[in-house]
């Protein structure tokens, strides 16, 4: 019977661990900011390439491919605008990221979490020319961002 009971024991406690050791390690997440991501400024002369990590600040939302709005109120929740700093407000400085729907979308619009604004984030999926006018990133795949995070 204490053999038994020892065996539950170590059995609960190695389930316990098991599920800390799984909130640790996610596979996809990155523990920390991705040390090869490129800055907007170098994003916006990378066009093409996929599959790569963008550092940037959250500044605003596009509303049409010639119109951004920084500082909100914010209208729309299916992209961001990312400058090279928190104070970033030239247009051909940014880089346009599509939110498609999903938990990205979810934890990163403006529209629902306007407290972003002014945020660093690093984002990662596929630089494009053009994206509501700008150079952009489309089909983000995942997102980090510092403790203060809603992910």
């Amino acid at each position: 019977m204490k053999n038994t009971l020892r065996f539950l024991a170590a059995l609960a406690a190695s389930l316990v661990l098991l599920a800390s050791c799984e909130d640790l390690f996610q596979p996809g997440k990155p523990a920390g900011p991705p040390e090869s991501a490129y800055d907007v400024t170098g994003a916006r002369e990378h066009a093409g390439e996929k599959d790569i990590w963008v550092r940037g600040y959250i500044v605003g939302v596009a509303t049409g491919s010639k119109n951004i709005v920084l500082g909100g109120p914010y209208t729309r929740n299916t992209n961001l605008i990312l400058g090279q700093s928190d104070t970033t407000t030239v247009r051909e400085c940014c880089l346009a990221v599509q939110l498609p729907a999903g938990a990205i979308r979810d934890a990163l619009n403006l529209q629902d979490h306007p407290d972003l604004t002014g945020r660093e984030v690093y984002i990662k999926g596929d630089l494009v020319d053009a994206y509501f006018g700008l150079r952009g990133l489309k089909s983000p795949s995942d997102y980090w961002m510092d403790s203060g995070s809603t992910d």
